[in-house]
Formats: C-alpha cells, sequence, structure tokens
C-alpha cells in the first residue's frame, strides 16, 4: 500500500530542518535561505503538519517547483531520447527520482486525504445507503471526527482491508447522495477512483503503442505513475485544489495551463524566480529562441 522512496540527501537534510523549524510558523531569513543548497524551501510549503501526516511520511514539497521540474524532465527525456542527444541517461535519471518522489508522496496524500473526507459521511447522506463496511467504521471509534484522528485511523484501516477499502469508497462517494454539496461527492470519487486505478495497475503489464508513421510504432510499458502524478496535479475537491489539504497550492494552475499549452519558458522563469536553476538550466542549454523569440533550434550537444 505505502510506497517507499529513497530520499536524496539534501531532502533528507531539509526534512531534519522541517522537523526543528515548522514551516507552518517560521519563514527562512534570506540571509539563511542565501546558505541553503539549491533544493531547499526558503518559505513555508505545508499548510498542516501533524500525527496523521507524519504517520503517512509527508513531507514539505514546494507544488510549484515540483510541478514545473516534473513537466520539464518530461520533456526533456521525450528530447533525449528521440533525438539521441547527450545526457540523455543523466536527464531520465532525474526524471525518475522525480517520479519516484511525488508518485510516493501523492499516493499517501490521495489515499490519506480520501479517508479524512469520508468521515462527514455520517452527518451528509443516509448511513444505511453506505457500504457495510463503510457504516461499521462510522459508527465506531474508527473515524473520529478530528481531521487528523481520521488520517491516522484510515491508515490502520487502509492496512487491514487493503485495495477493498478503496472500491467501498468510491461506492460512497460516486453512488450515495451528499447532501450539502460542501463535503464528499463526485470530484472525491473521482480522487478515489484514480487511486484505485494506480493501486490496481501495481499487478498489471499493460502496454501501449508508442510512435509515428515515419519513425514507426512499437509497444511501450503504461506509465502509470506518470498518469497518476499528472491527475493528481489536476484534481480538484469541493474547496479548490485537491492537493491544498497539506500543500501550499498557490500558483499551481499556472503551471499546469503552462503544461498545457507547451509553453516550458514560463516554468523556467519560475524555476528562476525560486533559485532552482539546475533543471531549467537544462531547458535552456538545449532549446533556444532566435532573435525574434519565435524559431526554434535543437542543440545537438554531447556529455
Amino acid at each position: 500500500m505505502k510506497i517507499e522512496w529513497n530520499e536524496p540527501e539534501d531532502k533528507a537534510e531539509f526534512k531534519k530542518k522541517a522537523t526543528a523549524a515548522n514551516p507552518l510558523t517560521h519563514e527562512i531569513t534570506p540571509e539563511e535561505a542565501a546558505a541553503l543548497p539549491e533544493g531547499h524551501y526558503s518559505q513555508p510549503v505545508m499548510v498542516r503538519q501533524n500525527q496523521g501526516t507524519a504517520q503517512w511520511g509527508l513531507v514539505p514539497l514546494d507544488l510549484v517547483r515540483e510541478a514545473c521540474e516534473f513537466y520539464l524532465l518530461e520533456y526533456l527525456k521525450q528530447l533525449h531520447t528521440r533525438f539521441r542527444l547527450g545526457r540523455a541517461s543523466q536527464v531520465a535519471d532525474l526524471f525518475e527520482d522525480k517520479k519516484a518522489l511525488l508518485t510516493a508522496q501523492f499516493v499517501a496524500y490521495v489515499d490519506m486525504a480520501i479517508g479524512g473526507e469520508l468521515r462527514h459521511a455520517a452527518g451528509q447522506t443516509q448511513m444505511t445507503t453506505l457500504p457495510a463496511p463503510i457504516q461499521m467504521a462510522l459508527r465506531g471509534d474508527m473515524m473520529p471526527g478530528d481531521r487528523a484522528a481520521t488520517w491516522s485511523k484510515w491508515y490502520s484501516l487502509r492496512e487491514r482491508f487493503g485495495t477493498r477499502l478503496l472500491y467501498w469508497t468510491v461506492e460512497a462517494f460516486s453512488k450515495v447522495h451528499w447532501g450539502s454539496g460542501s463535503f464528499g461527492g463526485v470530484r472525491w470519487g473521482e480522487a478515489a477512483a484514480t487511486l484505485l486505478r494506480w493501486e490496481e495497475a501495481q499487478d498489471r503489464n499493460d502496454m501501449m503503442l508508442k510512435g509515428n508513421e515515419r519513425d514507426g510504432y512499437r509497444q511501450v510499458p503504461v506509465d502509470h505513475d506518470l498518469m497518476f502524478i499528472d491527475t493528481v496535479f489536476s484534481l480538484q475537491h469541493n474547496g479548490g485544489a485537491f492537493l491544498n489539504k497539506v500543500w501550499h497550492t498557490e500558483g499551481l494552475l499556472r503551471v499546469l495551463d503552462a503544461a498545457f499549452q507547451g509553453d516550458y519558458w514560463v516554468m523556467v522563469d519560475i524555476l528562476h524566480e525560486r533559485a532552482c536553476r539546475r533543471i531549467a538550466d537544462f531547458y535552456t542549454n538545449l532549446r533556444k529562441r532566435d532573435r525574434d523569440g519565435n524559431a526554434w533550434w535543437y542543440a545537438h550537444e554531447g556529455d
């Protein structure tokens, strides 16, 4: 159920700092920010930290930066693979590391969040319309009213019931009428179904055709992690961006719009504003604009 991931050294170091200086209340000064290596965050990035987020293994993430680097690396990997450019393996490794981090964090977050939202079912729906195991959890002490406590209890429920609990959760959100529209409902059902599809795919070897008429087509494995991350970035709940229960999401929509339009220079500019130049410089060194800023050309560089 829970993916373990190896933290890069800088991530592990920042996690220690985040424990010592709670990002909820501590803003790093410009002097402190200047002393930190790239990859640390200069402003608070978590909305809340509690026993639930700790149990699920969630760490501080600057979602705007993570989205910029994720979509830039995905595009750079395609270019390097297609045109056999130098540094292809380095770009691929960076992308796989980014994908592993975001998959682990988003899987844990979606799971935790849907469990927390389900606690509202008792006051929003007819209990008898809910799947029987969900009714039992709501009537007992497994789903208390407190959000943090529910997040922690949900972890135990998932360990006990596994994927079956996701089927019941999708049914509870999608097939049951939620009264006010403020809690639960179709959007939360979509989030639960997204996690369920990802979890079911872990036991399959799905393939897809990739290529074009000129270069030919070939079968390649479906990248379920990539699809999952892309979907979760865009999910919405009844009150805004789905990821905002734990992380700040201000500015994320701008990145998602740029990714949809293929405007990667927007992401480069955002990363430069955050003093995160490494991935941005990979892009600017590869793709250059002419004097008018209209035409593109490929810079075929070796290692």
